[in-house]
């Protein structure tokens, strides 16, 4: 299992991980991780440049997510095509690209063409009912 380190707080919100200008960094790495106990656990990260790395099991709790955040959204990122890191990317605005490798990039696009992803939305929208 997952192991959380003693004193981070295990909510559904953003974390810092570490402060701002550590390592003379200017990047503001914040991570968000889904608490089990739903259909998937999933997360995400998010740099204060603007980076979205990954969205979540669905563009529910992923708009919610999103809300969070306070700075915007300029490129979203992501690290595999299972739908705990994809489902959710339809919360997202269209007009903000969409990067990730060339072979998840063809899976994304593969599984959005044969319906699979809306199927998915779907089936997820309903756990939330059940």
């Amino acid at each position: 299992g997952v192991r959380v380190p003693d004193g981070f707080p295990f909510t559904c919100c953003w974390q810092q991980l570490r402060p701002a200008g550590f390592g003379g960094s200017t990047f503001v790495p914040h991570a968000f991780i889904q608490p089990n106990g739903s259909w998937c656990w999933s997360n995400a990260g998010f740099l204060s440049s603007g980076l979205l790395v990954d969205t979540l099991t669905d563009p529910v709790l992923t708009a919610e997510m999103l809300s969070g955040l306070k700075d915007e959204v300029k490129a979203l990122l992501f690290t595999h095509p299972d739908v705990d890191h994809i489902l959710g990317n339809q919360a997202v605005l269209a007009g903000v690209p969409r990067l990730g490798t060339r072979a998840a990039q063809q899976e994304v696009t593969a599984q959005q063409k044969s319906g699979m992803i809306g199927n998915l939305v779907l089936a997820m929208s309903l756990g939330h009912f059940i």
